[in-house]
């Protein structure tokens, strides 16, 4: 409970921060806090990786007052933890994300080709994109890494899953380590990614408004999740973008406010 009050109200790259500086997200989040200490011996800026570019984007939308439910930031760590140990061509995470925020594959292939060569550069997650690629086998690399943010999720609920991603890093895991998430909710964070294993062609779930309905994504709701789930990797695929104030014209924008927590339970 205490985490996804720092993950899911506006504030988790300061609480992740923050966690790292006392120590405390080795044994919450194990796999993150390798990930995160393994960039910084090849002096990349915290700021700049991808796993704090997507909860910083994510915490632009999110606030005390519109949180988003606890399978919005799982699903962002079980995404980020597939693009680390399988780094995706840029034209397949930006198809990706346009389908869950556009909801349909034809427009979402329109819209990765047209943006793609606007990606940010992170390493090791995201490789150059190839433009000779016919979409018959982008539909097919984007179903595999629905399967692989599927798979992903496990590393979050089963301590074999979570020992053999920390292997990547040669780290012992912290005899303090406890697994945070449940199976149930591990299975709804499948649940959004499922869907798209499989004929993904003919998946159809375009929305008659481009608002975030904040209500839904505060109750879980799977349709409104993965919404705002493309919407924050399409942000940060842009992030480093010189033509992203153009590109993001398309996209709705969100004014933030932070009220003080106090004020929510009066």
């Amino acid at each position: 409970m205490e985490l996804n009050f720092m993950l899911a109200y506006g504030a988790a790259e300061s609480s992740i921060r923050l966690l790292q500086k006392f120590k405390l997200l080795d044994i919450l989040l194990p796999i993150q806090a390798a990930y995160l200490a393994d960039q910084s011996r090849k002096q990349v800026a915290k700021g700049s990786t991808m796993l704090m570019k997507l909860f910083s984007n994510a915490d632009k939308l999110l606030a005390a007052d519109h949180p988003a439910d606890s399978i919005l930031w799982l699903a962002l760590l079980a995404f980020h933890l597939a693009l680390v140990e399988n780094p995706q061509d840029a034209l397949v995470v930006w198809t990706f994300s346009a389908i869950l925020h556009n909801g349909t594959w034809k427009k979402a292939a329109e819209y990765a080709r047209k943006n793609v060569k606007a990606h940010a550069q992170f390493v090791p997650e995201i490789r150059s994109s190839s433009d000779t690629k016919s979409d018959e086998l982008i539909l097919e690399e984007t179903s595999h890494l629905a399967s692989l943010v599927k798979s992903s999720v496990n590393a979050f609920t089963r301590i074999d899953a979570l020992q053999q991603s920390l292997g990547r890093y040669q780290g012992p895991l912290s005899s303090g380590v406890v697994l945070l998430v449940s199976e149930r909710m591990g299975s709804n964070v499948s649940n959004l990614f499922k869907i798209l294993e499989s004929n993904i062609e003919s998946y159809d779930n375009s929305r008659k408004t481009s608002e975030v309905n904040y209500q839904l994504l505060k109750k879980g709701d799977p349709d409104e999740t993965r919404f705002m789930l493309g919407k924050i990797i399409m942000e940060t695929m842009n992030s480093e973008s010189e033509c992203s104030h153009e590109q993001n014209q398309n996209l709705p924008i969100t004014q933030k406010s932070n009220p003080k927590l106090s004020a929510l339970f009066k």
